[in-house]
């Protein structure tokens, strides 16, 4: 009966240190990808940055712009570190949580592949040499969380 009580105690405590490892990976790779969209850099470009940055942490990354407008809040894909265009069975819950606070979001949701952990970072682009103050662009860094143990 020891099991019942340690399992799920020890999954909790791995599923949060994942999500802090990714949360530490999207505030590493932020300023490189602020500063390529401060200078407006073309989308091939960024594509290829935000892919290789994805590749370098091991993480896929995905990169939604924030609109804003009458009906609230929205995001949108503007690239990810796969090829993939279309993103159905994912809602980054994370990435509009993150654009709503202006401050770092984590957490995890279910994929078709299994539990998925995701951290946002906001990234604030400048405009006059000021940072804004709402977020523009939401960064999601995540990786399915198939390797804990189930309970």
């Amino acid at each position: 009966m020891v099991w019942l009580a340690v399992v799920p105690g020890l999954q909790a405590r791995m599923r949060e240190e994942r999500l802090d490892a990714l949360a530490a990976d999207a505030r590493r790779v932020a300023p490189t990808i602020t500063a390529a969209l401060n200078r407006s850099v073309d989308r091939r470009r960024l594509d290829a940055l935000v892919r290789r940055t994805g590749e370098a942490i091991g993480s896929r990354e995905t990169l939604f712009g924030v609109a804003r407008g009458s009906e609230g809040l929205r995001l949108y894909v503007a690239t990810d570190s796969t090829t993939e265009v279309e993103i159905r069975d994912l809602r980054f819950d994370v990435g509009g949580e993150a654009a709503r606070t202006g401050a770092p979001s984590q957490g995890t949701e279910a994929s078709d592949e299994g539990p998925l952990g995701e951290a946002a970072e906001p990234l604030f682009l400048t405009a006059d040499g000021r940072r804004r103050r709402v977020a523009d662009y939401v960064l999601v860094v995540s990786e399915p969380l198939r390797a804990l143990p189930e309970t």
